[in-house]
């Protein structure tokens, strides 16, 4: 019996069976071989991948994000690639912030002509200062390095 090649049964797995499957990959030099992909770590992409199943089940209950403290947090990665580490906010790294840097990296390298970032740079900009406050926005969040690529990268989407 024949089985499914790796990239069908991603498809079908959940976000945190996914993580699950990552996690339990026997040899190093295969989960570096998929960390790399994403210039991570292994540890990084281990704790993006759990962290994010955390924010997505967060979300598909309908809890509040932008003001949540949250109890499983992501490791941030320390010494690769260093226009992300210069974007993160460590001060604030269980508030919602840094997940967003984190998945614009992962964005800019999964689906590269994606328009999410632009959407959300536009949003932010609507929202009062206070609420970017609460979301563990630096004050100076714009001018990091990947919030500023992808506000140069083109023109900001409305849409």
């Amino acid at each position: 019996m024949r089985r499914p090649p790796i990239w069908a049964a991603c498809e079908v797995m959940s976000f945190g069976l996914l993580s699950r499957f990552y996690s339990n990959i026997k040899f190093d030099r295969e989960k570096k071989r998929i960390a790399t992909t994403y210039v991570l770590a292994i540890d990084s992409l281990k704790s993006l991948l759990e962290h994010t199943v955390y924010l997505r089940n967060l979300c598909a209950h309908h809890s509040r994000l932008w003001n949540r403290r949250f109890t499983i947090t992501v490791g941030l990665p320390v010494s690769r690639p260093s226009g992300l580490i210069d974007s993160f906010y460590g001060p604030q790294n269980r508030r919602i912030y840094n997940s967003l840097v984190l998945m614009i990296h992962m964005l800019k390298i999964i689906e590269p002509e994606t328009h999410w970032p632009n959407r959300l740079i536009v949003h932010l900009r609507s929202l009062n200062r206070k609420f970017i406050h609460h979301m563990g926005f630096p004050a100076d969040w714009q001018s990091r390095p990947v919030w500023h690529e992808v506000s140069r990268s083109g023109s900001i989407d409305t849409d």
